[in-house]
């Protein structure tokens, strides 16, 4: 009997043991994110996505060749606008900071050492952290716009490189003898 409290006593024990607090770095990330509002921040960079989007599909569209039948392949833009607006709103309710937090603070804390998450943190909070977070939302705007301009000067090189790529895979199939049934 005593044999099996005690073995009841260390597996109790054992079980408390494995449930483990938050670790030192777990606790100094979650202080870090909150000292960058990064719920905020995530929230910003979604909305600025989202806003350009529209725009950034349009001209995705507007290169989009038509075939040799006519029209452009696709979805026409009403069906587009529709769908999109349906994958922001789902990306929005998976991206609520709530259900992401706990993978950022293992990110944060798997990635930067105590003392690294320390000094982060006094950054933050400092009078030139407040403003690089202040100012975040602009930058990341600005970066996105860039980057569209980036992808609409290299969109006339992409699709010419599908229409290469399409035109070889043509050609090797009307190369390819074709083989009677058997």
């Amino acid at each position: 009997m005593r044999l099996t409290s005690f073995a009841a006593v260390f597996v109790i024990c054992a079980v408390a043991i494995g449930a483990e607090e938050p670790s030192e770095r777990q606790r100094l990330a979650e202080n870090l994110l909150d000292a960058m509002d990064m719920g905020t921040q995530i929230t910003a960079s979604f909305e600025a996505m989202k806003a350009v989007m529209p725009a950034q599909l349009k001209q995705i569209q507007a290169s989009v060749p038509a075939d040799a039948k006519g029209p452009k392949p696709g979805i026409g833009a009403d069906q587009q606008k529709k769908m999109m607006d349906k994958v922001m709103d789902m990306c929005a309710e998976e991206m609520k900071w709530e259900n992401v937090k706990p993978d950022y603070i293992n990110l944060y804390s798997e990635t930067f050492s105590a003392e690294e998450l320390k000094e982060l943190i006094a950054f933050y909070q400092s009078p030139a952290g407040k403003a690089y977070l202040a100012k975040q939302p602009e930058l990341m705007q600005k970066s996105m716009q860039l980057s569209q301009k980036t992808m609409m000067r290299l969109m006339p090189k992409i699709m010419a490189m599908r229409a290469e790529v399409a035109a070889e895979a043509a050609k090797e199939t009307a190369d390819k003898p074709v083989e009677p049934s058997k």
